[in-house]
């Protein structure tokens, strides 16, 4: 009770403090109003205060962020068009061009309006559906608001880190550097508020503080949580429709001039972490069940294949009594050290060549203990990391990288990692996923490198 109401507080000092500076927004009725009222009325309401909670942070995060506008982006560390040229290169036409050179190139008066209703309503969309959750499934209502709140602030400090110019301000300033740039809408959107006959994009978009926050796109990020956690809840017209809104702001972006394909790709990959992470941390706080016996007959330690159990825990490195996966990681640098100064195909081969003996290693440790996926199995995670370091280059922050790279999506288990854990027999599931979670982090990390990350 005394929570909900303090909470309201620092919102309501927000919206005075602006509003003492002369600033006014209908916005600020929502802290003014809206969250005291459902704060301090009943039970009922303060539990939807609650749900909406990190919606309300996230907009007192973003009016602030017009204060720390420049740290991080200055003139030297600014990507334009090196960024373009990536996206040229990956996604774009022989000639040079890029796919957005050729949208604006050729508009469409149909495309415009089309894309400017997912553009218009993410944000009115994403609050409808955190009330659908409310009424539906209220815990995970708030796992959707922390989820959707994480989700930006990871791209926020992203846009100080690696600051990017988007698609419009290439094509308004060419490679140019301009930090006292004003954010804009771009040409397709600022058609549509002259057909509409008022500014309503341009007033949106144009009061953003993060004129070089293309990378990665959280317009795509919106649609995509609703998609996520929608999906166990809507029926097959739910899904369609969601997924609808989906593809149409992947494509809006790029066809609104607001984000690179990179961009678009980043603001997914960005999204599906920060679901897992947050799902991980709910496993990790949940109290444990105690495991069931194994069911298979397991053999006496002493009859053990002792050649195999050497190799599988890649000599001790998975009886480590915490973190074996990470034990098993990092034990895989040393032979990585001794092998990569003759060449990353050596590393490569070495890397198929224990997959290979990890399926026969793993296969008789999963017989002889009755256990499918036994923790004490490293040699899984010394091929996956070998993956990713045979495509990186050879210095140590590119190796540090790599092996975290690697541990990210080993955790995540991004497709086809998960469906190999699952549904592969034996010592083939338990080396396959981190297989694919290794190939994963081995094009992650040859796109850093290529960005000028590494």
């Amino acid at each position: 009770m005394i929570g909900a109401i303090l909470a309201p507080l620092p919102m309501l000092a927000w919206v005075l403090w602006r509003a003492a500076e002369g600033e006014r927004r209908w916005e600020f009725l929502l802290f003014l109003v809206v969250a005291p009222a459902l704060a301090w009325t009943g039970p009922r309401t303060r539990k939807l205060f609650w749900g909406l909670y990190p919606f309300a942070l996230l907009g007192l995060v973003y009016d602030a962020m017009r204060f720390v506008k420049d740290i991080g982006v200055t003139p030297a560390r600014l990507h334009i068009c090196d960024l373009r040229a990536l996206d040229s290169r990956w996604f774009g036409f022989a000639d040079g061009t890029t796919l957005h050179d050729w949208l604006q190139a050729h508009p469409s008066p149909i495309l415009d309006a089309i894309c400017a209703v997912p553009y218009g309503t993410f944000i009115e969309v994403a609050l409808a559906f955190a009330i659908y959750l409310y009424v539906k499934d209220y815990e995970a209502m708030k796992r959707f608001g922390w989820t959707f709140l994480l989700t930006n602030l990871c791209g926020f400090v992203t846009y100080h880190v690696y600051p990017a110019a988007p698609p419009w301000y290439f094509h308004a300033h060419g490679c140019s550097v301009d930090l006292a740039a004003h954010a804009s809408e771009g040409p397709n959107l600022a058609r549509v508020d002259q057909w509409m006959g008022f500014s309503y994009f341009h007033g949106f978009y144009g009061r953003s503080s993060d004129v070089f926050g293309a990378v990665p796109s959280l317009h795509v990020a919106y649609p995509l949580l609703v998609l996520v956690f929608g999906w166990p809840h809507f029926r097959a017209f739910g899904r369609t429709l969601a997924s609808l809104f989906f593809a149409t702001m992947c494509f809006a972006a790029v066809y609104l001039d607001h984000h690179w394909v990179i961009d678009v790709l980043m603001g997914i990959a960005y999204t599906l972490i920060v679901v897992r992470a947050v799902r991980e941390v709910q496993v990790l706080l949940r109290p444990r069940e105690a495991s069931p016996p194994p069911k298979k007959r397991v053999a006496p330690e002493g009859t053990r294949n002792r050649v195999a159990f050497a190799l599988a825990t890649w000599f001790g490195c998975g009886y480590a009594p915490f973190a074996p996966g990470t034990a098993g990681t990092l034990g895989a640098i040393p032979l990585y050290l001794a092998l990569r100064p003759l060449g990353a195909g050596v590393v490569l081969a070495a890397a198929l060549m224990l997959t290979a003996v990890g399926v026969w290693a793993a296969s008789v440790v999963v017989t002889e203990t009755g256990l499918k996926d036994p923790q004490l199995v490293v040699i899984d995670e010394v091929a996956g990391v070998l993956f990713v370091l045979a495509a990186s280059p050879f210095t140590w922050v590119a190796t540090i990288a790599a092996v975290l790279l690697f541990r990210l999506f080993d955790q995540l288990k991004p497709w086809p990692a998960y469906v190999a854990e699952r549904f592969l027999p034996s010592g083939w599931g338990v080396m396959f996923d981190d297989v694919f979670a290794g190939l994963w982090g081995a094009a992650a990390i040859t796109l850093l490198n290529g960005m000028g990350g590494l």
